[in-house]
């Protein structure tokens, strides 16, 4: 009990159970990460999960990335001050959504990741205008958060959109200087309260004059991504679009 405490404490436990996922994932056949029924080839999810998750398909608002209800003003973010130029999601934060979430931030399930990462890689070629001056960047952990971890969810999915779109990763471009709380039970203005200073821009040569594509995993009332936007813009960027996995709008 006392070495396994150590372990979650260094990060080596969820590095371990992470590796250990991934040579039994190798090993047997894959099951879907929700209902566990086989899935074949690197497949996250079944068909019939699959459907539950939500995907946005059709017309989206194009500042915050919502399905589009045909009002002039978008019910979701007319009045909201976002430093970013606009969010674009895969899909909904339904119930099945939540669960590969959490399946990839605390069972060290990073088959989630490398599926899903593809699919905003494939969303950022359709949506977004990958010239050259676009890059990448992560949104950070806390260094400590990061070793507790294993992995940074966020740096995952952002490494398999850059594979897909042959943009560069500055995975490093952003830190996460402050070991925030956790944002779960949060309103709006303390989250934005928790996150205020929280990060900073450490490679500003490769961010500057540049488009930065955000990666997060969820965001939910874009207090952290508007306070990783400031930053970058304040450090040079000439626009930042932020694309996640979910959102609940």
């Amino acid at each position: 009990m006392q070495i396994t405490s150590i372990l979650e404490k260094s990060g080596w436990w969820n590095t371990l159970r992470a590796g250990v996922n991934a040579v039994v994932d190798f090993i047997f056949p894959p099951n879907c990460l929700i209902c566990r029924a086989f899935v074949p080839g690197e497949a996250a999810i079944c068909d019939k999960c699959l459907s539950g998750i939500g995907l946005i398909e059709g017309p989206r608002c194009w500042r915050c990335g919502c399905p589009d209800t045909g009002i002039p003003d978008c019910p979701n973010c007319t009045g909201k001050a976002y430093a970013f130029q606009r969010l674009i999601t895969l899909a909904d934060f339904t119930e099945e959504m939540r669960e590969l979430v959490h399946a990839l931030k605390y069972q060290g399930r990073t088959r989630v990741a490398s599926v899903f990462g593809k699919s905003l890689g494939e969303l950022a070629i359709e949506m977004c205008d990958l010239s050259n001056s676009a890059v990448i960047v992560p949104v950070p952990l806390h260094p400590s958060r990061e070793r507790e971890r294993g992995y940074n969810q966020s740096g995952l999915f952002a490494s398999a959109v850059a594979a897909r779109t042959g943009l560069p990763l500055a995975a490093r471009a952003l830190r996460r200087r402050v070991a925030t709380d956790s944002q779960t039970k949060l309103d709006l203005m303390e989250r934005e309260h928790n996150v205020a200073g929280a990060f900073e821009v450490k490679q500003s040569d490769t961010i500057r004059n540049r488009v930065v594509i955000l990666v997060d995993d969820v965001v939910t009332t874009g207090a952290t991504a508007n306070s990783c936007s400031r930053e970058l813009l304040r450090a040079g960027a000439s626009e930042v679009v932020v694309m996640a996995l979910a959102s609940p709008y």
